[in-house]
């Protein structure tokens, strides 16, 4: 399987340059429905909605199940399912909710430190 372009990761509204990038928050809502996530785009979406909905693009794209294993693919990162992380925890007198997800980044190299530069074409 050949590593996904950045369209077909974010969709067909990315767009990027030097300086900046866009993702087109109707692409992100298509995705993650797709996949049976609720993400309603707003004018206000807050940070926290915003790195929640590309975690969940990350483990609908780079799930252990969306891919094949191919050892001509140069990167590999793969997302664990967080339904097998889930629990319940109290902190402070209050009940929350707890998703662990775990991302694996793999990339054939003898450099021992991880940057976005060493997932480069």
């Amino acid at each position: 399987m050949a590593e996904k372009t950045v369209t077909e990761f974010f969709g067909a509204g990315f767009t990027q340059t030097n300086n900046a990038f866009t993702i087109a928050k109707a692409d992100l809502q298509t995705k993650l429905a797709a996949a049976g996530y609720t993400y309603t785009p707003g004018a206000t979406d807050t940070a926290e909605e915003l790195f929640v909905a590309l975690v969940l693009l990350g483990l609908v794209e780079f799930s252990e199940a969306s891919r094949a294993i191919d050892p001509a693919t140069r990167n590999v990162v793969v997302v664990h399912d967080p339904t097998f992380n889930y629990s319940i925890v109290s902190e402070n007198s209050r009940v929350y909710s707890r998703h662990d997800i775990e991302v694996r980044l793999l990339k054939e190299t003898s450099v021992p430190m991880m940057s976005p530069d060493t997932y480069a074409n």
